[in-house]
């Protein structure tokens, strides 16, 4: 948690998820995404909303593209925080998206435990896993990999840490 303190504090949305976020198009026909949802708002580290962003599209992607799915979090986070005028190391934001991991991780954690803990949970997620003709079964398959993946996230960051700070 150190290493988020010592970063740039930035404005965050706090509960970025795909479902608080829309790909829109402006006034001079360019996309963007706008957000709903503020009541998370807060000062945070930058790259804090883009890790937030990555276990909600953890379900549309298979397990083979959460690297490109990361990565492209990130590429975007990035072009959008030096679109607003950040002038810094790249690498700084780098460090803030994966450092972010760990509360992401552990969030993830605890909403899986929620579901294998919380027997009238499990049943409505199982309903909605078979109704995409997937099981209990193969959702713990997959959280291993997004395990592993976010374990693969945050040991960059200790690197990068030891790099920046």
């Amino acid at each position: 948690m150190r290493t988020l303190e010592q970063l740039p504090q930035t404005l965050v949305h706090g509960d970025a998820q795909s479902t608080n976020l829309f790909r829109t198009t402006n006034e001079a026909g360019n996309p963007e995404i706008a957000a709903i949802d503020w009541n998370a708002v807060g000062v945070g580290p930058v790259g804090l909303d883009a890790a937030q962003l990555f276990p909600s599209i953890l379900w549309t992607v298979g397990v083979d593209q959460f690297a490109d799915a990361a990565q492209g979090i990130y590429a975007h986070y990035l072009a959008g925080v030096q679109a607003s005028g950040w002038q810094g190391e790249p690498l700084v934001v780098r460090l803030g998206y994966t450092a972010s991991m760990i509360r992401v991780r552990a969030m993830y954690v605890l909403r899986f435990l929620q579901i294998f803990m919380d027997e009238t949970v499990q049943k409505r997620i199982a309903s909605r896993m078979q109704a995409r003709g997937s099981t209990l079964e193969d959702g713990a398959d997959r959280v291993r990999h997004v395990e592993q993946h976010l374990n693969a996230l945050f040991e960059e960051s200790l690197v990068l840490r030891d790099q920046l700070l």
